[in-house]
């Protein structure tokens, strides 16, 4: 764990500034609840061309609620960066839930994942997104480096999953309709 403050304080000795101050707690809270991101799947699944990347979008931020929100957070109860450290300022008010793995980076790379193995042409905006928000979520010290890794991992796990049972799905559909 020694390694990971290391990495924090770094960024909170190397990387904070007045201007980010104020613009990194606004990025970050916007994907509190995901809002955007089930926007963004509203908006997929209203058009025809994209719609399977939508199903496959919400399949995904499906899969990661189930094992991030109701599995491993509560299994693992992580403190917080913020809850060890208290001498740093805080940004945003302190998360309630325990931190390992980091939601934000999950719910953002499931998207992303589903999005990479969907061929969606707006893979490359969300991830750009999702690599900013897990690295605010280390900038305003309330997640470790490895919670934020993990939560990469799951959530890109989880659009492939997402993807890959939508594709079983619409194949086991298809042979249905030509028996």
């Amino acid at each position: 764990m020694n390694w990971e403050f290391a990495i924090l304080d770094w960024i909170q000795a190397n990387l904070r500034s007045p201007w980010l101050d104020r613009i990194v707690p606004v990025f970050s809270v916007l994907w509190d609840w995901g809002v955007p991101w089930f926007l963004l799947t509203a908006v997929l699944l209203c058009y025809k061309p994209t719609r399977k990347a939508g199903w496959c979008v919400l399949g995904a931020i499906g899969l990661e609620l189930l094992a991030v929100s109701l599995g491993l957070k509560p299994l693992f109860d992580r403190l917080r960066p913020c809850d060890i450290n208290l001498a740093v300022d805080q940004l945003v008010p302190r998360p309630r839930s325990a931190s390992f793995p980091s939601g934000h980076s999950a719910q953002a790379f499931a998207v992303s994942g589903a999005l990479y193995y969907c061929r969606s042409k707006w893979f490359g905006p969300v991830v750009g997104i999702s690599v900013l928000l897990a690295l605010s979520r280390l900038y305003l010290y309330v997640h470790f480096p490895t919670d934020v890794a993990v939560g990469i991992l799951i959530g890109w796990l989880c659009g492939w999953c997402a993807v890959a049972f939508c594709r079983r799905w619409e194949a086991q559909a298809k042979q249905k309709l030509q028996k």
